[in-house]
């Protein structure tokens, strides 16, 4: 399932992936599974790729944490109703 996201959305979301910071421990762990995959392009232009739930990003398997803007878990709570049939809602 695609969604796409433009504009000031998707400014505030690479402020909250800029503002992310490591996650103490070192390594991504393997109950550690990712709900979203973020692939940002300029125009046809694909520039990175990551991963995220709720305020954890995975990017080039580290694991870093925004617990400052609330837009990662915002996102994914709007994903996951996007996602999530009506009649399962």
């Amino acid at each position: 399932m695609k969604f796409i996201i433009k504009g000031a959305s998707v400014r505030k979301i690479v402020h909250a992936v800029s503002c992310a910071e490591p996650w103490p421990k070192d390594e991504v762990g393997a109950g550690d599974i990712p709900n979203w995959v973020l692939d940002f392009y300029r125009g046809t232009n694909h520039l990175d790729t990551i991963s995220f739930d709720s305020i954890f990003i995975y990017y080039e398997g580290q694991k870093y944490v925004d617990s400052d803007t609330n837009v990662l878990p915002a996102l994914d709570d709007v994903l996951t109703k996007l996602a999530t049939p009506k009649e399962n809602r």
